[in-house]
């Protein structure tokens, strides 16, 4: 018997410029999670201040943007095979019977 998953917060971590430096300091307003980054010679982070342990931390640079994320699947032959029959039927496929 399983428990069902506990919604998570998601919180956007901001990116703190710093000058002549070959780390990234990336600081979440929402919590104060305070994260150093440095990806030369190998990639290496550490978490300074852990801030909200269970949220979703995100964020990004150089412009990138993510808005909201959609999952769809293609419809393969045999569904659309389901929605031709059901068109025949007068049934609309994610509406209401006709």
């Amino acid at each position: 018997m399983g428990f069902p998953a506990l919604p998570q917060s998601r919180h956007e971590m901001v990116l703190e410029p710093e000058a002549d430096s070959d780390t990234e300091r990336w600081t979440c307003p929402t919590c104060g999670r305070v994260m150093v980054v440095r990806w030369f010679p190998e990639f290496e982070h550490v978490i300074v201040r852990a801030g909200d342990e269970q949220a979703i931390h995100t964020g990004g640079k150089g412009g990138a943007e993510v808005g909201s994320v959609a999952v769809v699947a293609e419809e393969g032959e045999r569904e659309r095979a389901h929605r031709e029959w059901l068109a025949e039927n007068g049934i609309a496929w994610d509406g209401p019977a006709a």
